[in-house]
């Protein structure tokens, strides 16, 4: 599902060649390892229907010097694209950005693709605003970050 969102979602802003050689069998043990060793602060939420796995949401800690030790992100959010537009990556995405909450952290920031037009959006209407952060992703397109300080 983490495959095919990817290709969905960044196919107009990641090289072709990165895209493709995305490969279930490379990442496999990279999530084995990721879940055997997720800290009790970190949550995986996974979104699930008849149709098997629709989505996850990761967060955790947000580790940054310009932010308070309160601070939460989250680590990604991932939609079969399918299921885009049918409320499940809201639903997703507030289950867990309300779990920060009730844990007391605060403010809660995330990170898009310059470009990304729908996760903007998307952002946007959840209440996350632009703060000025701007990185390098590694895949040679930008990364902005969003805030939301409850």
């Amino acid at each position: 599902m983490k495959i095919a969102a990817w290709r969905s979602a960044y196919d107009s802003l990641l090289p072709a060649c990165v895209l493709d050689a995305l490969d279930p069998l490379v990442e496999e043990p990279q999530w084995r390892a990721y879940l055997e060793e997720l800290s009790p602060e970190d949550r995986l939420w996974v979104a699930e229907d008849g149709a098997g796995v629709a989505g996850f949401a990761r967060t955790g800690p947000a580790a940054y010097p310009d932010l308070p030790e309160s601070a939460a992100e989250v680590h990604g959010l991932y939609l079969d694209p399918g299921r885009i537009g049918t409320g499940c990556g809201r639903a997703l995405f507030g289950h867990a950005t309300a779990d920060l909450a009730v844990r007391g952290f605060a403010p809660v920031v995330l990170w898009h693709f310059v470009g990304n037009d729908r996760a903007a959006r998307f952002y946007e209407r959840a209440g996350f605003r632009l703060d000025g952060a701007i990185r390098a992703s590694g895949f040679g397109v930008d990364e902005v970050r969003r805030r939301f300080d409850p």
